[in-house]
């Protein structure tokens, strides 16, 4: 992409991205770059006026979701996008999937139709853990019933899910799907109850030591492994 079309996607106007890079005030990894038509390539670390510009089709964060927060693009709500630099709130960026207000963790998102539609497709399977706080120690009955597939009272039918205890009330917990406040209804249906529910696990992706409220961007091959 011509670096003034990269700057134009990144929110200047034409005339505003043909002046900065006309007086020089834009970079390239590092090197000033006074050349319209310089080619940017994925990846490559643009800055305007010392300000990073990101002018990419596509964009991929991973976020570690704090409590309190909802997953939506409404600005007018405290939600998700809020935790977002100014810089990467391009259009169509939106949370890829959703965790409840108080449900914690790894949370994807992206304006890239394609992967969301992939990540969040029922007929995907793709695995989501989770780590879990219970009321209660968790029993072998519990965790029987959970891993065998549940029935709830409203009569959603969940798949099996593998169930693991970390703790005496600590339990790690793994989906191939995501229903509706899934794993507080499951437990909840076999007589527990989740007091705290992190995600930490998407397909092959694990969440980093990222900050709550901190988010990372990601390459578009890190986002392919993912389903590997």
């Amino acid at each position: 992409m011509r670096l003034d079309a990269y700057l134009c996607r990144g929110g200047y106007s034409r005339r505003e991205a043909q002046k900065m890079i006309k007086i020089k005030s834009v970079t390239v990894n590092g090197i000033v770059q006074n050349n319209l038509s310089f080619p940017v390539k994925e990846g490559d670390l643009v800055l305007a006026a010392g300000e990073e510009v990101w002018g990419q089709e596509w964009i991929y964060l991973v976020l570690n979701k704090p409590a309190g927060y909802i997953c939506t693009t409404d600005p007018g709500t405290q939600c998700v996008l809020n935790l977002i630099p100014k810089k990467y709130r391009i259009k169509g960026l939106s949370p890829v999937g959703r965790l409840d207000k108080e449900t914690t963790g790894l949370l994807f998102l992206s304006n890239d139709g394609q992967l969301i539609h992939r990540m969040i497709s029922p007929g995907k399977h793709l695995s989501k853990e989770y780590a879990a706080l219970l009321r209660d120690p968790l029993t072998e009955e519990q965790a029987g019933r959970i891993s065998s597939g549940l029935t709830l009272a409203d009569g959603t039918v969940c798949r099996p899910a593998e169930v693991t205890g970390l703790g005496e009330k600590q339990v790690s917990i793994v989906l191939t799907e995501g229903k509706y406040h899934q794993v507080r209804r499951m437990f909840a249906a076999v007589g527990n109850y989740v007091c705290e529910l992190r995600r930490t696990r998407v397909g092959n992706f694990r969440l980093e030591e990222l900050k709550e409220g901190e988010c990372r961007l990601l390459s578009a091959d890190t986002v392919r492994r993912i389903f590997e």
